[in-house]
């Protein structure tokens, strides 16, 4: 086995959504889809334009008649960190064919040599392709307790009906113990609005969410993706799935915006929504509270079983566990990152705001 590494092409994704299904990978199913699909991440994406038209699509492995045994996917998004603007590329829908998995390395390696960008992202849960990257001089995302996700239960019928059935285990004897936990958790303080929230679509955000973004980004003080409305727009696959809550002062200036994504698990029954970014000046405890209170809210009373979120600083995240969040842990660290351009430094913890809107994971 050797293959042909190349470049990615866009005629490429129709051949790439097949082959990586064939592995196991959730694709959007019909030609039309995974065409759209494609679509939107190498043509539609904000960042080109912008210097992501400098990376390539991805890297594939073919073998002697040009059929595809090995895909990795990229994605070009852009970063702000202090006055500068920064150009990432981020892993997504990756495989070698099991017959071809001697070259898994070479190809891994064809990927993280890529030129064009200033830093390389990647977020994954799973520890053998972690180790992939860290041969690729990633190194881990020195963020705090990335490995470690925050949860409150807001269903709890259904949040243990649906681990019993992950364990094989009678859901019907979840009942047994869904009083013992409501009261756990009504012992934990709660959130409180202490402002409005409002409540908009994708499609719905405009001028003030630049401008939350802009006053973020201008502090300069950690590497931020870009969130303007165009961007945030395009970042999710699944717009009619996602909701934005923002705070706004008396002028109409926004104070802050969580971005919660529906995510459910439909093999187990659970009903689940994501806290996917939070965004706040200053880190105002008063707007994290209200934010959190109201995508709480929306969770009991829109029957969902559990909110989770992922990522974030430790002013936040210590915040969320001051209002009752339960904690529990990956199986390994989910985030690395291959700084490319020399002077960029991004070793200090303090020049990170990673969440589940960095890498691929609401693009796909």
């Amino acid at each position: 086995m050797r293959g042909n590494i190349r470049h990615a092409r866009i005629e490429d994704g129709l051949e790439a959504s097949a082959f990586l299904e064939g592995l196991g990978l959730v694709q959007p199913q019909g030609e039309a889809a995974r065409t759209a699909h494609w679509k939107r991440i190498w043509i539609d994406n904000p960042a080109l334009g912008q210097g992501g038209e400098k990376l390539p699509l991805g890297v594939v492995l073919e073998d002697e008649a040009g059929r595809i045994q090995g895909f990795f996917g990229n994605v070009a998004r852009i970063y702000r960190l202090k006055d500068r603007r920064l150009i990432a590329g981020c892993a997504t829908q990756w495989g070698v064919a099991k017959d071809w998995r001697t070259e898994t390395r070479r190809l891994a390696k064809a990927y993280c040599d890529q030129p064009g960008a200033d830093l390389l992202l990647v977020t994954t849960a799973k520890r053998a392709a972690s180790r992939l990257f860290v041969e690729n001089d990633y190194v881990a995302v020195p963020q705090p307790h990335l490995d470690k996700v925050l949860y409150w239960i807001t269903d709890a019928n259904g949040f243990l009906a649906s681990a019993f059935k992950r364990k094989n285990w009678p859901p019907e004897l979840a009942w047994l113990g869904a009083p013992f936990l409501s009261v756990v958790s009504a012992f934990k303080r709660k959130a409180k609005a202490r402002h409005a929230v409002l409540r908009l679509g994708l499609v719905d955000l405009g001028p003030a969410a630049d401008a939350l973004f802009e006053a973020k980004a201008g502090r300069g003080d950690c590497l931020l993706a870009e969130r303007d409305a165009k961007t945030q727009g395009w970042s999710y696959a699944r717009p009619e799935e996602t909701d934005i809550l923002f705070v706004a002062a008396p002028d109409g200036s926004y104070l802050g915006q969580l971005s919660l994504m529906r995510d459910d698990a439909p093999a187990i029954g659970l009903k689940r929504r994501k806290v996917i970014d939070l965004m706040v000046l200053n880190d105002d405890a008063s707007v994290v509270d209200s934010l959190l209170a109201e995508a709480l809210r929306i969770c009991r009373n829109e029957g969902d079983h559990v909110l989770e979120v992922v990522g974030l600083p430790m002013a936040l995240r210590s915040r969320f566990l001051k209002l009752g969040a339960m904690e529990r842990a990956f199986i390994s660290w989910p985030a690395y990152v291959k700084v490319l351009t020399p002077g960029i430094d991004l070793s200090a913890e303090s020049l990170w705001h990673l969440t589940g809107y960095d890498g691929d994971a609401t693009l796909v």
